[in-house]
């Protein structure tokens, strides 16, 4: 059976393009943030923005984001046993664990910028707001993990739009009131309205000795481990950068992560929807039947972002100018930029491997840990003579080794056939890299990007066609 003739695939499309949409909502926000904190108020507001944020996402991680694939996976795989009452339970039972380990986030988030140097003078006002977006934060994710548990797709997006309109309420005022917190807040308001989900928390719960509380543990464990080092990763680095260039390395970076950050989304997208899709499936026919849902998504998220990263690496001169007055990307946005695609094709591997069990799970967790360490080793030797353009090649070194375990073992494991993709993927590469030789252009930029979408041809021609019945299933 073909891919557009599947129905696992197109309901596994469809999931992902409502998603899609959502998570476009929150990376707008999230972009014009950066965005206005820098042409408003400065670079060292965006900076600071930039360490808040980052902060907010490593203090999550041991709570709310280390348990969130624990939770869709539980949560999807006992609705695929039919057992919608011990389903119900374990999502209270992680809206409380979201709730308290977000508090316990937020005091230690203000404790630690009230003493750290790094963000210059802190005012009260910034310490309550960054505390407040820990644990705006902490529910957005412990909510959204639930809600996709559950299958919950289209409330989610009612969600993060009703975010989106309370973050321009809240980013106006800062502008009116010239308060440059105000955009910290700005943010915890766009991730309130699926945070709010936690709520039933404070709902009655059966006893616990039937839930999967042991692999629960497990999963949250692992998961707290693997996304310090893996999406932790990602938000060291402006804290990184400042040890390089104070503030204004953290706004370099933030600046980068504003253009790359958006490209996150469509991975993210179909993680989101594939890890509960891949866990039923599993639960009632088996890994063989999940193979070719591996591959289609991996091909989709290559086919549509590789273009991009294409033109992001041969304009890093100048395409950071499109959006800041006083940024510059250069080497630091294309090594970035290595790092970002090779993290995004790995996407749909490491998701499969958390729909088997806790020990290949775990895999993701230890490639990120030995991928994270060598970063480490490149910014301590390399940026003394690379500056901040150090934090990027460290960056796409780590992230290389992260991927490439989970890649093998999700192709083992599910038997996927992957044909010519990766032969492909790195003819792309090849041709970038010569292109970004050259001298920026319009026509190089053509070019280039002539050339890579012709190497993607299938995986373009899969996304055509899948996109072609969606649409037919949505007016039929």
């Amino acid at each position: 059976m073909s891919a557009h003739q599947n129905p696992q695939h197109q309901g596994l499309f469809h999931g992902a393009v409502l998603t899609l949409i959502a998570l476009a909502l929150t990376g707008f926000v999230r972009a014009i943030a950066r965005i206005g904190a820098e042409r408003w108020f400065g670079v060292d507001t965006l900076g600071v923005l930039t360490l808040a944020m980052s902060v907010a996402a490593i203090l999550t991680i041991i709570g709310s984001g280390g348990l969130s694939p624990g939770v869709t996976k539980f949560i999807s795989q006992l609705r695929g046993e039919r057992d919608q009452a011990l389903a119900t339970d374990l999502s209270i039972l992680a809206a409380r664990a979201g709730v308290v380990f977000s508090l316990v986030g937020a005091l230690v988030a203000m404790v630690y910028v009230s003493l750290s140097n790094r963000l210059g003078t802190t005012s009260s006002f910034e310490v309550f707001a960054i505390g407040a977006l820990v644990v705006s934060f902490g529910f957005y994710l412990s909510g959204k993990s639930i809600l996709y548990g559950e299958d919950r797709i289209r409330p989610y997006v009612g969600r993060e739009a009703l975010g989106s309109i309370l973050f321009a309420i809240t980013l106006g005022l800062a502008v009116v009131l010239q308060a440059p917190p105000l955009i910290i807040l700005a943010l915890s308001a766009a991730y309130l309205p699926v945070g709010l989900t936690v709520l039933r928390a404070f709902r009655h719960m059966g006893p616990t000795k039937r839930l999967p509380v042991r692999s629960f543990v497990g999963y949250g464990i692992i998961g707290a481990v693997g996304s310090l080092a893996g999406v932790g990763f990602s938000y060291m680095t402006p804290i990184a950068a400042t040890y390089v260039d104070a503030l204004a390395g953290a706004a370099l970076i933030g600046g980068v992560l504003t253009v790359l950050e958006p490209l996150n989304l469509l991975p993210r997208a179909v993680s989101l929807v594939l890890l509960p899709t891949i866990s039923q499936t599993n639960a009632r026919e088996g890994t063989a039947r999940s193979a070719g849902s591996v591959a289609v998504s991996t091909a989709l998220v290559a086919a549509a972002s590789a273009p991009i990263f294409a033109l992001l690496i041969i304009e890093r001169s100048r395409f950071l100018g499109i959006f800041f007055t006083s940024l510059t990307g250069g080497a630091t946005l294309a090594w970035f930029s290595v790092a970002f695609f090779t993290r995004i094709v790995g996407t749909p591997s490491i998701a499969a491997l958390a729909a088997l069990d806790l020990r290949r799970a775990s895999i993701a967790m230890w490639s990120s840990l030995v991928g994270f360490s060598v970063a480490i080793g490149v910014w301590i030797t390399v940026s003394p003579a690379m500056g901040v353009a150090a934090i990027g090649l460290g960056y796409a070194i780590g992230s290389s080794i992260q991927v490439i375990a989970p890649l093998i073992v999700a192709t083992r494991r599910y038997s996927v056939r992957w044909r010519s993709l990766w032969y492909r993927i790195a003819a792309a590469g090849v041709v970038v890299g010569v292109m970004a030789l050259l001298p920026p252009k319009g026509s190089t930029d053509v070019l280039t990007i002539a050339l890579v979408l012709g190497l993607m041809t299938p995986e373009i021609r899969t996304a055509i066609t899948l996109l072609r019945s969606a649409i037919r299933r949505r007016t039929a």
